[in-house]
């Protein structure tokens, strides 16, 4: 048995993903997975861009947010607890990486996830000089264009 508010995070998750393209309509084309495609690769950012409408006292919480939403959506990326720069880069992992025999080599490795092109999550902090406050500012690039 789900409470009530358990009940309302979901469906206002569920109204969001939908609102943004995130919702799979069953016949595959809204997977947003596969951000080889450029309207995907669009679709997340638009998704993930959405953080930027809030202040935060710690940027370390927006990052812990944002992670929260990429989780939600396959993707992975590590970060420490320390006070960020001003831009910083984390590799992206899609359902945290693959390992083992990924190509037909024989040996066992590790990669991404992603099949052609890596990509990375570069995220700007700008902090407010009259409240102190930061706002964060995220972007998923491929690696070729970063």
């Amino acid at each position: 048995m789900i409470t009530y508010k358990q009940l309302r995070a979901r469906l206002h998750e569920a109204v969001i993903k939908e609102a943004y393209g995130l919702h799979d309509n069953g016949h595959g084309d809204k997977q947003i997975q596969d951000l080889e495609v450029p309207d995907q690769l669009q679709t997340l950012n638009v998704y993930i861009a959405s953080i930027s409408n809030k202040e935060y006292a710690k940027p370390q919480n927006a990052l812990q947010e944002l992670r929260t939403k990429m989780h939600a959506l396959g993707y992975e990326f590590i970060h420490t607890n320390e006070m960020p720069g001003e831009e910083e880069e984390y590799d992206l992992l899609r359902f945290g990486g693959r390992f083992g025999f990924i190509d037909d080599s024989g040996d066992v490795s590790s990669d991404d996830g992603f099949n052609d092109s890596g990509f990375i999550l570069r995220v700007k902090f700008v902090k407010d000089p009259n409240t102190h406050l930061f706002t964060v500012f995220p972007e998923v690039l491929r690696i070729d264009e970063g």
